[in-house]
């Protein structure tokens, strides 16, 4: 806890003479916190060779890393300063004042704690940050962006903020449909717009998540029609970006099973036509995809395979032939 708060304070002077060692400053901050939660608890971080790589995976698989680190959070002193902080070499600004996604110390770090800490903290403390949203939504529309998992961190971290209960169904709704007619729009057809599909996968499916049905028929058509035409795209970048949209639509309910629209039950079907080929060629990414779209089926008791285990089976049988 207390070592958050003096990165907050002392790494945050610009003129400081940490200032280069910012890197390994809020890493050692992020492992302190891990440590200081989970405290004796049997987790999958113990203290050997492999240490770090341990606690990386623990706050991405194991539950009681998770819920430990989400507790400790929950008392941490200066922890909106370390976010801060964290987005302002995220999302720094050029000499024009101007936001761009390249760090003067570039590293995918800032960006990769942020999301993680602001995924895991308390919701008045994601709540300060919604007047951030424009930042990220820079990097995603506007900014010079070198790194492709920076552009994801931002989407991601939008999804997060946005849909959080202070930003109105009204914002919400407005910042959906500017996307849309951006991606609609026939003179940007050829411009690199993967960055947005994400962000479109990301707030929809928080936005299910948090319970918030703002979308109207027409939005839906809209939302969903885009995403799943993008999944054939010959834009590798934008075929990716819609099938990440889709795992994230799936795993928070957007397809199912508790929504009965008819809309998205006929795009569901192309999406699963088109994700079929790129299945049984061993794309990982549609691969999981899927499987996240198998949740939103309703259960059977048959026991024939279902049409998802139908297409994985055959996948492995015709590797078994090869």
């Amino acid at each position: 806890t207390h070592c958050i708060s003096s990165a907050a304070s002392d790494v945050y002077k610009r003129q400081s003479t940490l200032r280069h060692a910012m890197i390994s400053a809020v890493e050692f901050a992020l492992h302190v916190l891990v440590t200081q939660a989970i405290g004796n608890k049997s987790t999958v971080v113990v203290q050997d060779q492999e240490w770090i790589t341990r606690l990386e995976k623990g706050l991405e698989h194991d539950e009681t890393v998770i819920s430990s680190v989400k507790k400790e959070l929950q008392n941490v002193e200066g922890l909106s300063d370390f976010l801060s902080l964290l987005l302002d070499e995220f999302a720094v600004k050029d000499n024009y004042g101007k936001d761009i996604a390249v760090s003067d110390i570039s590293s995918p770090i800032f960006g990769k704690i942020f999301l993680k800490l602001i995924s895991l903290s308390p919701q008045t403390v994601v709540e300060k940050l919604s007047p951030q949203v424009p930042r990220l939504i820079a990097i995603v529309e506007n900014a010079k962006v070198t790194r492709e998992d920076t552009i994801q961190q931002a989407a991601n971290s939008i999804g997060i903020i946005a849909s959080h209960p202070i930003n109105s169904n009204e914002d919400n709704l407005q910042l959906l449909q500017n996307i849309v007619t951006f991606l609609q729009s026939t003179d940007t057809k050829q411009l690199n717009n993967h960055g947005r599909l994400l962000t479109l996968g990301f707030l929809t499916s928080r936005l299910f998540l948090r319970g918030r049905d703002i979308l109207s028929n027409d939005d839906v058509q809209k939302v969903y029609g885009i995403i799943g035409e993008s999944v054939s795209s010959t834009d590798s970048r934008l075929s990716g970006a819609a099938i990440t949209a889709i795992s994230q639509l799936a795993q928070f309910g957007g397809f199912g099973p508790d929504l009965t629209n008819p809309d998205v039950d006929v795009i569901k079907k192309q999406i699963l036509e088109s994700l079929k080929a790129k299945v049984k060629k061993l794309d990982e990414k549609s691969m999981i995809a899927w499987s996240l779209l198998s949740l939103s089926e309703v259960e059977s008791d048959s026991k024939d395979f279902t049409t998802f285990e139908e297409v994985i089976y055959d996948t492995h049988l015709s590797l078994i032939h090869i």
